[in-house]
């Protein structure tokens, strides 16, 4: 807006953007002057918009141009992260699969090594697997069990397979001298 050619008296003004309603030239309300009355005859390139209480809103042919050229650019940025997500979202659920199964391993590589340190710090020892229907523990320990009393003192076991049917009332006898604790 021209002030020599066509008396505009306003010097104090601003160029604001608001999203969705785009660039404004923006007037103070002041009570001196008639700016009420004259909003829409004030200037030839002053379009009034609305007023709030403190200010006047008017498109000019600057706005317009700039709402033209960069136009309402908080929505576009907005679209363009929009955009990006969802793009970023396609490709995670393209390789959904790999990544769920490289979790999946990386939890049990986790497990394996957390497994490891513990046998190592509490001096655990790889148990001798056999084909035989029985079990023997040579100072056997419970780990959350010794970890929890002030003194744990360890125990042999032996377990052997029953290998009879179980048909007559005495089951619970012949199970018990199948399984010999020391």
């Amino acid at each position: 807006v021209s002030t020599q050619s066509t008396g505009f008296k306003y010097t104090t003004f601003r160029v604001v953007y608001y999203p969705q309603i785009g660039y404004h030239l923006v007037l103070p309300v002041d009570p001196e002057n008639n700016l009420e009355r004259e909003k829409d005859t004030l200037h030839p390139d002053l379009e009034f918009q609305f007023r709030t209480s403190k200010f006047f809103y008017f498109k000019t042919p600057r706005t317009k141009e700039l709402d033209a050229t960069i136009g309402d650019i908080h929505c576009d940025i907005i679209d363009a992260e929009a955009e990006i997500i969802r793009s970023v979202e396609s490709a995670v659920l393209r390789l959904s699969t790999p990544l769920i199964e490289a979790a999946d391993l990386i939890g049990e590589i986790d497990s394996l090594i957390s497994l490891a340190i513990v046998a190592k710090e509490f001096e655990y020892v790889r148990p001798i697997l056999t084909l035989d229907n029985v079990i023997y523990i040579t100072r056997g320990r419970h780990p959350l069990h010794e970890m929890i009393v002030p003194t744990f003192i360890p125990n042999d076991t032996t377990i052997a397979a029953f290998r009879e049917g179980f048909s007559s009332s005495n089951n619970w006898a012949k199970r018990k001298r199948q399984v010999r604790l020391h």
